[in-house]
């Protein structure tokens, strides 16, 4: 993480939010303990060098990867990850990980309009 920030200052990358990608359960370790810790450190590192962070996960993936009363993050901007083709931020909503909204919420995956894929987004 410390490498990816000297970049992005290095470049000057103007970035309103790092987000972190918590999710597909079976790429992390089964210990809760131990992606706990990793996320923090990311987390922390960002942070500590002036970055807002925000969380991209969905409930299954942060419960199974996080532990389901891990709340450390629920303060931080959540883009939740729920593939049920309804382009709002409450259809399906149910708290998880602390949070009781989600600030973005990815409603679908490999979209396709005008030639392009895409992921939609609503905010």
């Amino acid at each position: 993480m410390t490498n990816t920030i000297n970049a992005l200052k290095a470049a000057k990358v103007q970035i309103g939010t790092l987000w972190f990608d918590v999710e597909n359960p079976p790429a992390w370790p089964t210990n809760v303990a131990t992606n706990r810790k990793f996320v923090e450190d990311m987390a922390n590192v960002a942070i500590n060098a002036g970055y807002k962070i925000g969380i991209y996960t969905g409930a299954y993936a942060w419960n199974t990867i996080c532990g389901s009363s891990y709340t450390s993050y629920s303060s931080y901007p959540l883009w939740w990850a729920n593939y049920n083709k309804k382009a709002d931020l409450t259809t399906g909503w149910k708290n998880f990980g602390g949070w009781t909204k989600a600030t973005i919420h990815q409603y679908d995956q490999n979209h396709s309009a005008n030639g392009l894929i895409f992921d939609p987004n609503v905010k």
